[in-house]
């Protein structure tokens, strides 16, 4: 038969994974530039198969003719076939364990068997037995070959639609992982923008300071020494920023703990990074001792009462209480509060915020930090505006 009356089985010989050019599982490819048709691979014990049906095959298809199992899936194991022609005349297997040795290899190849009596089995979801001669074969076989090459492009494209879901998959992935640094990095920004607006404050001071120094009197005008160990407390508050910027994730390693008294570093934020200013009160108990990281704490006080006034609040009080070995903090202000639409999730998501430039994240952060110390914050909406935040902290 010539080429041109060779029966079109419906795929193009650059998209056929049959050719022996094709790639062979272990990546490797067997080059053959004669080779254009599909392969079929003939099991035949007995070195040839019953009414030479194999030489018959050969006009149509390219065989490869194997006499023991071990062969055929060698074969198998260097590249894929379309069909798998079984002639089985003395072997130490079963004819159902070899196909089941057969499609255990490749599951998509279609199989026929040869049996006693002119019969032939055609192998697949269904097993059934027809009458053969020679001729018949190859008819059956073009057959065969049609239904494994569509099922082939079939689990081809499946194969392409999951390797695609694959690469989209890990692109949310490297997405999401964008989005975390680009979160922590918002966080550090969040937190730097606070701390170097007091350094600038306390510097303009400084300058003012030592432009009047000869000028001071009384103690009306603060010692210039006073001012520059505020402004290298706020220094150090920015290192703090800038060595431990990846706990803001909350899922870090350990900063730093000491035992420390809450109130003293609440009054320590009121005085250095809010210039005593006479709107915020810090009142209850005088101790309320716990192992936390100094710097964290103050992150989260400045937060809040910063986050207050910028809210318009004229008044901000921070109470402390001390049971069962509890500390508990409430911090109220008079401000507008919280719409009713964003109160239950001011801890979970990044709010709207009213300043230029600002990230509406700082409760966020307030959060991660309170949970990093065992403790609990929620929110109380005020009735007639306000809002009070409460923090449970470990008394130790």
């Amino acid at each position: 038969m010539s080429p041109d009356e060779r029966p079109q089985i419906g795929l193009s010989d650059s998209a056929n994974p049959f050719l022996l050019g094709s790639p062979a599982r272990g990546g490797e490819a067997v080059h053959d530039a004669a080779a254009e048709l599909p392969a079929v691979l003939v099991l035949a014990t007995d070195g040839e198969t019953r009414g030479r049906v194999h030489q018959r095959l050969e006009e149509e298809f390219e065989t490869a003719l194997t006499t023991t199992l071990e062969q055929a899936l060698a074969e198998l194991e260097r590249r894929r076939f379309a069909l798998a022609l079984v002639d089985l005349r003395s072997s130490t297997w079963s004819t159902e364990e070899i196909i089941a040795r057969l499609k255990a290899a490749d599951s998509e190849m279609g199989v026929l068997v040869l049996c006693a009596g002119r019969q032939v089995k055609v192998w697949g979801e269904q097993v059934w037995q027809v009458p053969f001669d020679a001729p018949d074969i190859v008819k059956l076989a073009q057959d065969q070959v049609k239904t494994s090459l569509r099922r082939r492009g079939r689990s081809a494209v499946i194969g392409e639609r999951e390797g695609l879901i694959a690469f989209l998959q890990k692109e949310l992935d490297t997405k999401d992982a964008l989005a975390d640094y680009g979160e922590a990095s918002a966080s550090m920004v969040h937190d730097l923008k606070n701390a170097l607006f007091s350094t600038m404050g306390y510097t303009a001071r400084l300058v003012q300071e030592t432009a009047q120094l000869k000028d001071m009197v009384g103690d009306k005008a603060q010692p210039i020494d006073q001012i520059a160990k505020k402004l290298e407390h706020t220094s150090n508050y920015l290192l703090h920023l800038a060595h431990t910027c990846r706990y803001t994730d909350g899922k870090g390693g350990t900063a730093s703990r000491e035992r420390l008294n809450l109130r003293g570093e609440i009054e320590h934020v009121h005085s250095v990074l809010f210039f005593l200013s006479p709107k915020l009160h810090v009142l209850g108990a005088a101790e309320a001792w716990m192992r936390a990281d100094r710097y964290e704490l103050h992150r989260v006080f400045q937060n809040l009462f910063k986050n207050a006034f910028e809210a318009g609040a004229e008044r901000v009080e921070v109470r402390l209480a001390v049971a069962a070995r509890k500390i508990v903090v409430t911090v109220t202000d008079n401000g507008p509060g919280f719409p009713e639409a964003l109160a239950a999730d001011v801890f979970a998501k990044s709010l709207p915020s009213s300043k230029r430039g600002g990230q509406g994240i700082g409760l966020r952060i307030c959060r991660q930090i309170v949970e990093r110390h065992a403790g609990e914050i929620r929110l109380e909406n005020q009735p007639g505006g306000g809002a009070t935040f409460v923090i449970v902290l470990p008394e130790s």
